[in-house]
């Protein structure tokens, strides 16, 4: 196959390379590699457990406080993807117990089918149940062995040692796979890789080696990869862009050979659905299949800042938690990415003519990149999409790293555009990846000050078991549902019920309207953030005049938006709210105290919650 950059120019056959050359053209590079990816992401070990982690604990564990918190949807191990599995009474319960938002779509659906990665943590919760630090060790050795995976397969598909390597070595030290390693919750993204990359080492070498037995082995590795998570469907991009430009049959045969994985891609969404996995109305969630034009709307927004944070920075959820709160440098992060976008297409237009190889790593990118649309835009579903990142900036670096590190062994010149780029790539990959990767490792969801911050877990007493706890203002109505869960976790009692009343980051106006009624009237309107409408997608719009029925309140809409989302909210409990039945807190300064509500008539008004407050 062709190669971007030559092996050596006859001046470098005289000379003897600079280490680093010698070193991505070893042939023990995929041990050592591993034995990086183990290096740079041990910071993992201390991740501690975080968000769905919680969920998938109780799972796991058979909490007798599970069912409590209304998350014993199955007490299957197989089940510790399904969040939320569609059916109105369950969901009822969740949002009685405050897990789920008192908006949650009544027919909410979160379900993912991921057997082969539930087997792993079962081990764990079977091993070592009260020891996360051992349960991230088995993420870490999982990336170590998609380290050496990767690094076969990159050297199988490009003719030059040098680029492979580097490319090898930038995927390895990519600081967007920080998340999948450092979140025990992701885990199913980094063994889907691994196998993808493992069945398209078998596909080249059924195509190239005449190896008769990777016909059958690599669709059964494109089927474990489906059963490690739904990313496995990424490999069949890469296995399309290779029957595309890199097979060398008749077009007939090409397409031939891409009828298995085919079968295998129907089979599993066949039994995916029929199981009753999938998702409905989740927000952010474009269905390529049922609502192909939002989709398209979304690859257009999402797209184009997910290949500005594969290449560069940031990191894509730095636009979504912008563009969440409504802030313009969401779009101009947006702008940017787009003007880097046509940069690099200018960059890469004479590799893409002269090198199948870099069409190939292209169309596979491209390909995954609009697949991962469809959800919200996270650097943990770049996983494929950075393999064939990572061989394009490979083969568009390796040039300047010649020049930079062997000036006088280095025939082919690049122009001062493109050796800039590629310095800049270098660097980006090169210095701050590394630097950058073990951060996200530790720190999988952001600062753990962020995270903490964002928790409704006050102190509580165990009489918290007959009240029902009302949050006035949380920082995040969706974190006040992980109250429960976090006390469940810890084998201390619940509260009957957990209330978040109001929108985060809005002023907001409250009212009592007599004495078991308070009105709420948040300037910004509630369902504001995207991170709220997580529960209730837009295309389920509320109505003004709606009633949500929970155990001891009623949640009556009084007036909705044009686009469906209350404006104006009142709280009918069952009793007057200074009965000792609730519990009202209000976060203050990073804590939360008590509340007094208003008398009958009279309001109080609230500042909303600022994200600057997550620092002190």
């Amino acid at each position: 196959m062709a190669s971007s950059v030559p092996e050596e120019t006859p001046i470098g056959r005289a000379v003897a390379r600079p280490l680093l050359h010698k070193l991505l053209c070893h042939r023990h590079l995929p041990w050592v590699l591993a034995a990086a990816a183990v290096v740079f992401t041990l910071p993992s070990l201390w991740a501690g457990l975080e968000l769905d982690d919680y969920v998938q604990r109780l799972k796991l564990t058979d909490s007798p406080t599970a069912q409590a918190t209304g998350l014993d949807i199955s007490s299957s191990p197989f089940a510790i993807f399904t969040f939320l599995d569609g059916n109105v009474a369950r969901n009822r319960a969740l949002m009685d117990v405050g897990v789920a938002p008192w908006w949650t779509l009544p027919d909410l659906k979160a379900s993912f089918m991921r057997p082969l990665t539930a087997l792993t943590h079962s081990l764990d919760y079977l091993l070592w149940p009260d020891t996360p630090v051992l349960m991230h060790l088995q993420s870490v050795v999982w990336y170590a062995a998609l380290a050496a995976a990767a690094v076969l397969l990159y050297r199988r598909l490009v003719d030059s040692r040098l680029v492979a390597g580097l490319a090898a070595l930038l995927f390895v030290l990519d600081h967007a796979h920080g998340t999948i390693v450092g979140w025990l919750a992701a885990r199913n993204a980094i063994i889907a890789v691994f196998l993808g990359v493992v069945c398209l080492l078998g596909h080249d070498r059924w195509r190239r080696d005449g190896w008769r037995a990777g016909a059958a082995v690599a669709p059964i590795l494109l089927a474990l990869s489906l059963l490690a998570g739904e990313a496995g469907i990424a490999t069949g991009v890469y296995l399309v862009a290779y029957a595309l430009v890199l097979d060398r049959a008749t077009w007939r045969r090409r397409f031939a050979t891409l009828l298995p994985y085919v079968i295998v891609i129907i089979a599993w969404r066949g039994i995916w659905s029929a199981a009753g996995f999938g998702v409905h109305g989740l927000g952010d969630y474009a269905d390529p299949i049922g609502e192909p034009s939002r989709f398209l709307t979304a690859v257009a927004e999402r797209g184009p800042v997910l290949f500005l944070a594969q290449w560069f920075l940031p990191p894509s959820e730095i636009y979504y938690v912008l563009t969440s709160v409504g802030s313009w440098l969401g779009t101009a992060q947006w702008g940017l990415a787009i003007a880097v976008l046509a940069i690099v297409g200018w960059a890469l237009a004479p590799l893409l003519r002269r090198d199948p190889v870099a069409r190939f790593w292209t169309l596979g990118m491209v390909g995954c990149i609009a697949l991962v649309c469809s959800s919200v835009p996270t650097d943990r579903l770049l996983g494929f999409a950075g393999l064939g990142a990572m061989g394009l900036i490979a083969s568009l670096a390796a040039p300047a790293l010649d020049r930079i590190s062997a000036p006088r062994l280095t025939a082919r010149r690049l122009t001062k555009p493109r050796m800039a780029l590629a310095v800049v790539l270098l660097a980006t990959h090169g210095l701050l990846a590394p630097i950058a990767l073990p951060v996200r490792a530790a720190m999988p969801n952001g600062p753990k000050s962020l995270t903490a911050w964002l928790y409704a877990d006050p102190p509580l007493d165990d009489s918290v078991a007959n009240q029902h706890v009302i949050l006035v203002n949380a920082p995040s109505a969706i974190h006040a549902g992980y109250l429960p869960i976090l006390r469940a976790n810890r084998g201390e009692p619940i509260p009957k019920q957990t209330l978040a009343i109001c929108p985060s980051f809005s002023d907001v106006r409250l009212v009592r309207t007599d004495k078991n009624t308070i009105k709420v009237t948040p300037t910004d309107g509630f369902l504001g953030t995207r991170l709220d409408r997580l529960f209730r997608a837009e295309s389920f719009p509320m109505q003004a005049g709606q009633t949500i029925e929970l155990t001891g309140v009623a949640v009556e809409i009084d007036a909705v938006s044009p686009h469906g989302r209350p404006t104006i909210v009142s709280y009918r409990f069952d009793a007057p709210l200074e009965d000792s039945r609730y519990r009202w807190l209000l976060w203050s300064d990073g804590d939360y105290v008590p509340f007094e509500p208003p008398g009958i008539g009279e309001a109080v008004e609230l500042r909303g919650v600022s994200l600057d407050q997550s620092k002190s």
